[in-house]
């Protein structure tokens, strides 16, 4: 018997529509909208345009967010940050441009950034969406992220309580190697809710506060103090909507980088050396800061209730050694800033 074999080709041809994948292959994980933000907004007096209103960063962490199965040996990769919808206009704090995104309140924006847990954060802005760039390991990788955010009035906000809404899907992440993907996931954004108060104050501050003669011989050390003289700083307030603490900022007039407690003295022909000035709140001395650095320290001026008021509280400033002295006058100055929360 004869036995014939007949050898039959099969070709079956496998399409994929839409995306094209990398070679490296990552799932990140979906960004939940996270825990609900409850802000206090006290309004300056003439206040409409576009206001930072967060005074800190809300902060996110997903330590398990990105996991690839596969990542080619040396070959850049990239994540990138993208909102839903498109800016509506750029805005500038500390130094860095930010996309201003709208929330579900036409009056409220925010802005954004996102590092790897063990990165820096880069602010989402276009072009370059907060690009963040690591290398393939020739095989898995796993990498925790981190994002963080702030709210910014877009206008002048009604007084009382506010509510923005959460969104499920408010942002979007890409992962991509070259121009190919290789990875993707969405992110929301949380309810805020705002308690909105109107601030009318008027500063009450010394032009001048005139210090006494000292003698050079009581400032024996460096470190040394003497000769304190007293003034007082107060704020008169209009009623409110709800009680709120007024808290002060003073910037050396002469430097204003100066993030010490000693005042920088002008630079006169017959200025004295080795001396500077202290300001004091109760015993303790200023720190002084810029008024635009989110990190200046405030001190407390008081608290303000929704009747309004007039609050005044006394502060010092006396001399202070800081090195090997020569006599001459002694002159310097701050600038007061007031803020409200």
């Amino acid at each position: 018997m004869i036995v014939f074999f007949k050898s039959v080709c099969l070709f079956i041809l496998f399409s994929v529509s839409g995306l094209v994948w990398a070679s490296s292959n990552c799932q990140l994980a979906y960004v939940d909208s996270g825990a609900s933000v409850t802000l206090k907004v006290q309004q300056a007096k003439g206040q409409t345009g576009v206001q930072m209103i967060s005074d800190v960063w809300h902060e996110r962490s997903i330590p398990n967010f990105m996991n690839c199965s596969y990542t080619t040996l040396n070959v850049p990769l990239y994540i990138v940050f993208f909102f839903f919808k498109s800016r509506v206009g750029v805005y500038d704090f500390n130094g860095r441009q930010y996309d201003l995104q709208s929330t579900s309140n036409p009056n409220i924006g925010v802005i954004y950034e996102h590092a790897f847990l063990d990165g820096d954060y880069i602010p989402i802005f276009d072009p370059g969406y907060g690009k963040i760039d690591f290398l393939g390991v020739g095989g898995f990788l796993k990498k925790g992220y981190k994002y963080r955010f702030r709210y910014v009035s877009l206008a002048r906000l009604p007084v009382g309580q506010l509510v923005v809404p959460s969104q499920a899907l408010f942002f979007y992440n890409r992962v991509f190697e070259g121009s190919t993907q290789a990875g993707a996931s969405n992110g929301g954004s949380p309810s805020v809710s705002l308690s909105v108060n109107n601030t009318s104050c008027t500063l009450s501050a010394p032009s001048e506060v005139s210090l006494k003669k000292t003698n050079l011989s009581l400032l024996s050390l460096v470190g040394d103090t003497t000769g304190r003289v007293n003034f007082s700083l107060g704020v008169t307030c209009a009623a409110s909507y709800a009680p709120y603490k007024i808290l002060y900022s003073l910037e050396d007039v002469n430097a204003p980088g100066n993030t010490t407690s000693n005042l920088t003295l002008n630079s006169a022909v017959n200025s004295a050396s080795g001396v500077s000035l202290q300001v004091l709140d109760g015993e303790t001395p200023v720190v002084f800061g810029s008024q635009t650095s989110a990190s200046t320290l405030k001190g407390k001026l008081g608290d303000m209730g929704v009747q309004g008021g007039t609050i005044s509280k006394p502060f010092g400033v006396h001399y202070i050694r800081t090195g090997k002295m020569t006599p001459g006058t002694v002159n310097a100055g701050v600038t007061v800033t007031l803020s409200y929360e």
